[in-house]
């Protein structure tokens, strides 16, 4: 848990109006998200703070509480009303005492629309309800969209051109607690082990790869070692990026030996279900998708209302514009896709019984570590 340097005291997780930071109970000192502070502060003052960093070059104040790096003293006041704050460029976040907060310009909160209505006692003609019950509908629309539409300004440009080309990037921050090493070891093994094959890719895939007519082979253990083996750069680049991603984070709550034994289950699990699925099916079936979609699942479940931002590949929801959902939804609308995937399996070149069997299996994971941290009991919240 990351600690004030002032008082040696754990921080609190605090949920405000506009988002979530991290308090310190003693010197009441804060850290916050510069998203957090775009959604709370005077847009032109946000402009200026955030040009302000991007300006800055060498950190000159005490140490970041999450990566330790020397924190830019960012000025922002003037002669007479002098004001700086300690920012963190990497980790996007700020340290700010009591009084630094009171000297920030707040905006004000957005006034909620309301639908003009008539007098209760009043009976309008037809054509006028209609009418009337048309505005309404769009008032209701056009308050929907006030509240759920997203600027992405703030994100940085690589995250930016991530989003752009479908790939989701985490949009709430959380105070890390240390680097994913296991995470970060299996995504460089898996990338080594793939690059190598593409050297003799068929026999590779023949050798390595789960076929469900010949599923005893090696020993069984192309149950597993299918992992290790893509089908091409994209199919790799796509795997490595979702596990590093979502893993880094299952990681922490879990711990290095949980996510390798959640990463073995799901895989095992994504082939069992293909093998269940088409248990005379010839074709070999490659790729870490089984294991990654088990964390994908922990993930959404341990994390339900951390922020994802991408860009939805279905032109009835809105191709042309970036989406912000919690994860929670996200996994949801996934998992459905794969559900509809399923019957299309055949010549698509995508295996998704192996997303829905490493779903399951990490399904059956996450119960086994609510039931264990639980001492020994599902709670239900009501």
């Amino acid at each position: 848990m990351t600690s004030c340097p002032n008082c040696n005291l754990p921080l609190t997780r605090k949920q405000g109006d506009y988002g979530v930071f991290w308090a310190c109970e003693s010197c009441n000192r804060w850290l916050i998200g510069l998203p957090i502070l775009r959604r709370t502060l005077d847009t032109g003052f946000f402009n200026r703070l955030w040009q302000e960093v991007l300006n800055s070059r060498e950190g000159l104040g005490q140490p970041c509480l999450t990566c330790s790096k020397p924190m830019n003293r960012v000025f922002l006041g003037t002669d007479e009303n002098p004001l700086s704050l300690l920012v963190c460029r990497p980790c996007n976040v700020a340290w700010m005492t009591p009084e630094e907060r009171a000297a920030l310009p707040v905006q004000a909160a957005p006034k909620p629309l309301k639908p003009e209505a008539p007098p209760p006692e009043k009976q309008l003609p037809k054509e006028a309800a209609e009418l009337l019950a048309l505005h309404q509908v769009e008032m209701i629309a056009e308050k929907a969209r006030q509240e759920n539409q997203f600027d992405a300004s703030h994100l940085p440009m690589s995250q930016k051109i991530l989003a752009a080309f479908g790939f989701p990037v985490e949009d709430t921050w959380e105070p890390s607690h240390a680097f994913p090493w296991v995470t970060a070891t299996v995504v460089l093994l898996t990338s080594a082990a793939s690059i190598y094959f593409f050297t003799d890719f068929k026999a590779s895939v023949e050798a390595y790869g789960f076929i469900p007519v010949d599923y005893d082979r090696m020993g069984y253990l192309t149950f597993l070692t299918c992992f290790f083996v893509h089908g091409g750069w994209m199919h790799l680049i796509g795997n490595m990026y979702f596990l590093f991603t979502f893993g880094r984070g299952v990681e922490a709550k879990i711990g290095g030996l949980g996510i390798l034994a959640l990463l073995a289950l799901a895989t095992l699990g994504g082939s069992l279900f293909t093998l269940c699925f088409d248990p005379g099916g010839d074709i070999p079936n490659v790729g870490a998708s089984g294991g990654i979609a088990g964390v994908l699942l922990f993930y959404g479940f341990a994390f339900p209302h951390r922020k994802l931002v991408f860009r939805m590949p279905t032109p009835m929801l809105g191709v042309g514009q970036l989406m912000r959902l919690p994860s929670l939804a996200v996994l949801a609308i996934w998992v459905g896709l794969q559900v509809l995937g399923i019957f299309h399996q055949q010549g698509s070149g995508v295996a998704y019984s192996g997303h829905l069997g490493g779903l399951l299996a990490g399904l059956a994971f996450w119960l086994l570590w609510r039931w264990k941290n639980s001492g020994g009991l599902i709670k239900v919240q009501e």
